[in-house]
């Protein structure tokens, strides 16, 4: 799926990959220090660039999950954002180590 979203161009699949693998972890820290400091907005706009990113190598499951938080934090649901956050974050980190194996 996600070769079809690149029109099958291998390389270019990869160099997002890539992309999404070195940006992972500036944004799980930003992530993290948006909730320490309360910067919603911030959480809210690295959700949706997650939403995206997922969007785009065909992760589905985990763009609506990150679809969630970013919704969540548009609607200032703190109650699923604070329920959630750690374990999203976490997960994502760990999808994105197994990003960085593809070659």
């Amino acid at each position: 799926m996600a070769l079809s979203y690149c029109g099958g161009e291998e390389d270019l699949l990869l160099e997002i990959i890539g992309d999404i693998v070195n940006e992972s972890s500036e944004i799980s820290e930003r992530m993290r220090k948006s909730l320490e400091t309360g910067d919603i907005d911030a959480y809210r706009i690295d959700s949706h660039s997650i939403k995206g990113s997922m969007a785009t190598i065909g992760l589905k499951d985990f763009s609506e999950r990150a679809k969630k938080h970013e919704f969540a934090a548009r609607d200032n649901d703190m109650n699923f954002i604070n329920a959630d956050a750690e374990s999203f974050i976490e997960d994502y980190i760990k999808l994105c180590d197994k990003l960085s194996n593809i070659n």
